[in-house]
């Protein structure tokens, strides 16, 4: 949990750092360049929380229709 947020919160340096560098540009290649910057930390951000959090999975034991698995056949 502690490595989680830690990648995020600097994820989120990274992205601010990126929109301050966009914002202070004083040429286009600069600009764009920032955000790129603050374009991949959002994503890394949103990457890492699903990462952490992920799908939720329901287990096989308590399917409502019953089913226990794949039929084998016998």
């Amino acid at each position: 949990m502690a490595l989680t947020l830690f990648s995020v919160m600097a994820m989120a340096a990274l992205a601010i750092l990126g929109l301050v560098l966009a914002a202070n540009a004083d040429d286009a290649m600069i600009h764009v360049f920032g955000l790129v910057l603050a374009g991949f930390g959002i994503v890394n951000i949103f990457a890492l929380i699903h990462q952490r959090v992920g799908r939720p999975t329901r287990p096989a034991d308590t399917a409502e229709d019953g089913d226990d698995g794949p039929d084998t056949g016998g």
